[in-house]
């Protein structure tokens, strides 16, 4: 019984080490210290949207906007600063688009009832005309290399994306599990009900999980403007939306079996790099691998919502 009740908790991780066990034998260069952290730079990014996702579905909701919120507030962000606009007046004002975007969000969920599903889909549709009827789709490019000075690079040896994915992760854990705020979100999804009975406003610290999700959504876009050295097309949202779903479902197969967590996360993102980086050592097609990302988040959604023979509980889409 307890090696039972141990394998489904922990099975998936068991199974991330023997995959990265089977890859450091299959390549060579699997293993090189300068691969093991380009593998952590590249995963960044991703994860750090997929944190901000996760802080949603801890809070019972679903977010699809950031699909063309982040292209969105990249190429705001490029266009100002290009336009002689100073680099902190071009990062508030992305800031101020996205938290205006999950503003929205909250008050179409929460406030009207909108199932979060549609309106965040609804929302990302929108954004992608606002991104075309304003910017067209041109890509645009940095004028200079102070974003890449920035955020690119390492510092201690470690990719500066991986120091800050580090800490935001290590913030967003302790929030969700050691403050009053991430209490009361978490409730909000997992007891609705209870909470509200309790005097605690579920409807308001749902509508704060939109909201906060576009913070890491912000520092996600601003990494990526630094790595692509330019804005996201507004047709990028397709390329993030598989991979991100990919992690944060994923991410509820590790130790909080059904259950979205930071942890999980954050570990989901590394596998997904990992394979990833497998990949491109093996040389496969690259139109490979849209098809084992969508078949990861098949089977991430198959083990997560049949843990414990019940259905993911904590988001709505209806």
């Amino acid at each position: 019984m307890y090696n039972k009740v141990l394998l489904k908790k922990y099975g998936v991780l068991f199974s991330f080490i023997l995959i990265f066990i089977i890859f450091a034998f299959a390549f060579n260069d699997f293993t090189r210290i300068d691969n093991l952290l380009n593998i952590l730079r590249q995963c960044s990014v991703l994860t750090i949207v997929g944190i901000g996702l996760v802080i949603v579905m801890i809070a019972g909701e679903i977010d699809l906007s950031f699909t063309s919120s982040i292209p969105l507030a990249s190429a705001i962000f490029v266009n100002l600063y290009n336009n002689n606009s100073s680099i902190f007046i071009a990062m508030l004002l992305s800031l101020l688009v996205l938290i205006i975007v999950g503003i929205i969000n909250a008050y179409l969920v929460e406030g009207i009832g909108l199932s979060s599903f549609i309106a965040t889909l609804s929302v990302s549709f929108f954004l992608t005309g606002v991104n075309y009827a304003v910017f067209g789709a041109k890509s645009y490019w940095l004028k200079d290399d102070l974003m890449q000075n920035t955020f690119q690079g390492n510092f201690l040896f470690i990719p500066k994306f991986g120091w800050i994915l580090i800490i935001i992760s290590l913030l967003s854990y302790f929030i969700i599990n050691y403050t009053k705020h991430g209490k009361y979100i978490r409730a909000s999804g997992e007891n609705p009900y209870t909470t509200v009975a309790n005097g605690i406003n579920a409807k308001y610290y749902r509508g704060l999980a939109f909201i906060e999700a576009n913070l890491f959504y912000f520092v996600a876009t601003m990494l990526q403007v630094a790595r692509l050295s330019g804005a996201l097309g507004p047709a990028a949202g397709g390329n993030i939306m598989l991979p991100v779903m990919a992690i944060a479902f994923l991410g509820q197969t590790f130790f909080k079996i059904g259950k979205p967590n930071i942890v999980g996360v954050v570990l989901s993102g590394l596998f997904l790099s990992m394979v990833n980086n497998a990949l491109t050592l093996a040389e496969v097609k690259f139109y490979y691998v849209p098809m084992v990302q969508g078949l990861i988040l098949i089977v991430a959604i198959v083990l997560s919502s049949s843990a414990g023979k019940r259905e993911l509980t904590q988001i709505k889409f209806g």
